[in-house]
């Protein structure tokens, strides 16, 4: 049997079981349900590569040596700790003395002369520790790589033993055909055309048909055994006694663990080489995937989103294609934790220059307290009401109209911007998180700090990628009174802990998995936009937040973040106000664009693509306001509303002539011969309950 594992054992290096191990022992060792595999182990570095690392590091080593980095280092914490002890004793002290004060800023100034001699080489040492990582990611693929060598040869033993072991079993049920030639007998059993092998499962590929050399097909399975039999959740769990390992098909529904696929790629089997479901281990921590983390995708800010089938890492990045995410959850999911996770990540892998943080907890817990004061983050400490949040908002989308000018000016988003201008021009992205957004209502009935978050929310949702504004929104159930289907419909990365009712679990993950989750802590379903699938999400501890917090002191000084004030945004975004939506708006559309028809969904298409901040079912409302004035004045010209098959459709007054009995558009006076109904938008509130 294996050896037990110790907590600070990483299960990213821990070897799964060995090949070859089903015949030397039964059984799994119970610590490895939370080994994670060494994904991502391409991280060799060619032989030029290796020579320029290390005459880097000789240099940078040289420089810090020269300078004396090490002994400022030590001088300054020495400093910072002695401040802080005198200023928890202040604390303490009713009557504070005059010689505890004069300490203090004794302290805080050797302190301050000590930084101002840190402050130029930290870049420098900050480059030297990345230099170092990928030395020790390089000597890890080494490592794999010779091991992976050695077990090929038993890796082959194994899946040959299997193979054996699952056509007996089939063959035993009876998914066989035996035919008498004389005196000769021929069992003809279902073989494997190919085979999938991983560190975690072996895969068989059943074979069904080839096609011959001459191009027709031919069967290959026993005559009158059906693939759809051969994958049955019964006859699996068959197949898994006979292996003594779990085995599961991607074809089976997804209470059996499958993914409902089809046979258009052919009939597939699995043997887990673990026993997890799925290969999603039960418990991981933060640092054993930051352990892995991708020196070479640090320019796309990735973020660990917890460990997918197959102990691979699923990283998150904040780029283009996913901008903004979601995260959803009852009490104890792990929502919260999966927020406070990415920021651990951020704050230590990415410099305040490149990257600035909004933090927002409205239920005004204290897991954000620790990074008030990280470099990283852009306000004055952590935001707990929707008033400020409100006001917070409001300047972010002042500065992302100001980005939308400045960026399109030499380029199309921030990345590209980035690229073209001066370091000292750069733009640092916002990753703005909101935390139980669904407070934002609670308000004791006012609801205007509600509706401008909201629409701040959707303006930054909509173009904060091109400006480099990110979203990152936490909350418990997604439903429409708690988000605007706007600003959902615009975020495409969508994480969602175990929901108890089918409607939450479709507003998240498109699907009905998130009713099925394990319940525990951490298991989550991720939604990508491209694919669903199951992940466990990493634990973070005090000693991950710790070290974070203490490597994100050590960057450089960030440069100042010019953003505008509150007055000046108010401006700004009156500027950049969108048309206002009203009859007289939904007349123009109507009229001029579809010939008078009131459809409500082209209606609408038409404001998202102008411009408009007007949801569907506001549209909806003012159709039917129109419907029940039953005509409008546009452009001096009277138009009835008439029914037009399930809808409605304004039709300009046609008024006859006398003699020939055809009609004409001239418009009559509508002082004379109609009554005259002038153009009114009404401002449209709530139904009263009374």
């Amino acid at each position: 049997m294996a050896d037990k594992t110790t907590n600070d054992q990483n299960p990213l290096t821990i070897v799964v079981p060995r090949w070859g191990n089903v015949f030397t022992y039964d059984g799994i060792a119970p610590d490895n349900l939370e080994l994670i595999n060494e994904e991502d182990r391409a991280r060799r570095l060619t032989r030029a590569e290796r020579k320029t690392i290390n005459r880097s590091k000789k240099e940078l080593e040289r420089l810090l040596r020269d300078n004396q980095y090490q002994t400022i280092r030590a001088r300054y914490d020495v400093c910072v700790g002695r401040f802080r002890e005198l200023k928890q004793k202040r604390a303490a002290m009713d009557d504070v003395p005059d010689t505890l004060l004069h300490q203090m800023k004794r302290w805080k100034q050797r302190g301050a002369q000590e930084y101002e001699k840190l402050e130029p080489l930290k870049k420098y040492a900050a480059r030297l520790r990345y230099l170092e990582r990928r030395e020790v990611e390089h000597e890890a693929a080494l490592q794999f790589e010779a091991r992976e060598r050695a077990d090929r040869d038993q890796m082959l033993r194994e899946v040959s033993h299997y193979a054996n072991r699952i056509q007996e079993r089939y063959a035993q049920l009876k998914f066989r055909e035996d035919i008498t030639r004389g005196d000769k007998h021929i069992r003809y059993v279902v073989e494997f055309e190919d085979c999938v092998v991983t560190e975690d499962e072996i895969i068989f590929k059943i074979d069904v048909s080839r096609v011959t050399l001459f191009g027709s097909s031919r069967n290959r399975l026993p005559d009158g055994v059906r693939v759809r039999e051969l994958v049955k959740r019964e006859t699996l769990d068959e197949l898994a006694a006979a292996c003594e390992r779990p085995i599961w098909s991607p074809h089976n529904e997804q209470e059996a663990g499958g993914f409902n696929m089809d046979f258009s790629n052919g009939a597939w089997i699995v043997i887990s080489r673990l026993e997890m479901r799925h290969s999603v281990p039960k418990y991981i921590e933060l640092r054993h995937l930051m352990a892995k983390y991708r020196q070479v995708d640090r320019h796309k800010f990735p973020m660990p989103f917890g460990v997918r089938r197959g102990r691979k890492i699923n990283w998150g990045y904040i780029n283009n294609s996913s901008p903004h995410f979601m995260i959803n959850g009852l009490t104890g999911s792990g929502k919260t934790n999966v927020i406070v996770g990415c920021v651990t990540t951020l704050i230590q892998m990415n410099s305040p220059d490149e990257i600035r943080l909004v933090m927002t907890d409205l239920k005004r817990g204290g897991d954000f307290r620790p990074f008030a004061s990280a470099p990283h983050n852009l306000m004055d400490g952590i935001i707990f009401t929707p008033r400020d949040l409100e006001e917070t908002l409001q300047r972010l989308t002042a500065l992302l109209y100001i980005r939308q000018d400045r960026i399109g000016q030499i380029a199309v988003d921030i990345g590209e911007y980035n690229k073209l201008v001066p370091y000292d021009r750069q733009l640092a992205r916002v990753l703005v998180i909101i935390d139980e957004y669904s407070e934002t209502k609670d308000l004791g009935g006012d609801k205007t700090v509600k509706l401008a978050i909201d629409r701040y929310v959707n303006s930054i949702a909509r173009l904060g990628r091109a400006a480099g504004i990110h979203l990152m929104i936490g909350n418990q159930q997604p439903y429409q009174e708690n988000i605007p289907s706007e600003v959902k419909a615009n975020i495409t990365y969508h994480l969602t802990g175990y929901q108890m009712t089918l409607g939450a679990s479709f507003s998240t993950v498109g699907n009905n998995s998130a009713t099925k989750l394990e319940k525990l802590p951490g298991r989550m379903m991720v939604n990508t936009g491209v694919e669903i699938f199951e992940t466990q999400q990493a634990l973070v501890t005090p000693e991950d937040i710790n070290h974070a917090l203490e490597t994100a002191r050590h960057w450089p000084t960030p440069r100042p973040f010019d953003w505008p004030g509150i007055e000046i945004s108010e401006g700004i975004i009156e500027q950049y106000q969108p048309q206002e939506f009203n009859l007289d708006t939904l007349a123009a559309i109507a009229i001029e664009e579809f010939d008078g028809s009131l459809s409500q969904h082209r209606i609408y298409q038409y404001a998202r693509n102008n411009e408009f901040e007007i949801s569907r079912p506001a549209i909806a409302k003012m159709i039917k306001s129109l419907a029940l004035l039953k005509s409008i004045t546009y452009q001096g010209k009277l138009y009835n509303v008439e029914v037009y098959g399930h809808g409605w459709r304004l039709v300009g007054e046609k008024i006859k002539t006398t003699g020939n009995g055809r009609y004409t558009d001239v418009q009559p006076d509508p002082l004379e011969d109609a009554p005259y109904i002038p153009c009114i938008s009404p401002v449209y509130q709530e139904e009263s309950t009374e």
